[in-house]
This record gives structure tokens, sequence and C-alpha cells, in this order.
């Protein structure tokens, strides 16, 4: 996300140069001292800290989405439809990571095998379909299904 926010925002969605550069550099570095936080308290990932899980979590959906809210205000009408369409990405994201942390392959295993997994799937679905349902045609996939009929 810093590099979508630092780079891809100014080179394809016109958000002016320091704001971008900033909100990229922000979240970098509010995502790396979050999880070094999160890694020094676990030892390493070793042992289980929801303290510091959740406080790398929160960190970094609060930077995530504040930077997608700046933008979104601050951006063209197509960055706010690419924004709409997109938002279901980090939210899936976010909750995978909580998944991963509390299912049989975290460090914290509270949801055992196969219920994990059957969970991981389920919302997996629901992010499929809500990420069908707010997608957009582009210019490029009309090109791409020009294409495909010849």
């Amino acid at each position: 996300m810093p590099i979508y926010f630092g780079y891809y925002a100014y080179k394809r969605l016109n958000v002016s140069l320091p704001i971008s550069l900033s909100l990229g550099l922000v979240d970098a570095v509010g995502i790396a001292l979050s999880f070094s936080y999160f890694y020094s308290l676990t030892k390493g990932l070793k042992v289980y800290n929801d303290v510091g899980f959740l406080v790398y979590v929160v960190v970094t959906a609060v930077l995530i989405y504040v930077s997608m809210a700046v933008l979104y205000r601050l951006g063209s009408d197509y960055l706010r439809r690419e924004f709409r369409a997109g938002v279901w990405l980090p939210t899936y994201m976010i909750v995978i990571t909580l998944i991963s942390y509390y299912g049989s392959f975290g460090l914290h295993k509270v949801i055992l095998f196969p219920i994990d997994t059957i969970i991981a799937a389920i919302v997996t679905l629901i992010f499929h379909y809500w990420a069908v349902y707010s997608a957009f045609r582009t210019k490029a996939v009309d090109q791409i299904m020009e294409e495909m009929k010849k």
C-alpha cells in the first residue's frame, strides 16, 4: 500500500507528488514501526502476543484507510471510482491476516484446522462477490474483450 500511495497515485491517478510521497512515506514508516513492535513482542514470531498483533493490525488499517480517505477527497472522479471499486482489497487483506494469525498456521492457534480453512474459504467467497459487484469496465477491459472476439 505505501508503494501505491507513494508512486501509483501520483503517476497514474494525478495526485500531486508531495501529497502522494508524504502518504507513502507515512504509511511505510508507520507499518514498519508497528510490525517491528509486533515482531519484538513475539520474540521473532515464536510466541504469540495478541496486544502486539492488534496494535499492528489497527495501525496498518488506520494508515491505509486514512490515506485512502485523503486521496479520495483530493483526487479526480476516476480515482474516486477506482477507490470505490477497490476498497474490498485492503479490507480483505486485514480480515485474512486476522484469520491467519488465529488459525492453525498462525501464532495463536484459536481456530483449529479445518475450521480455519472453511472460514477462510467463506470469507474469500464473500470478498470475491464484493469485488465482482464493485468492479467497473475500463477501456483496457473493452480492448481485451474486442481482441478475444477476433
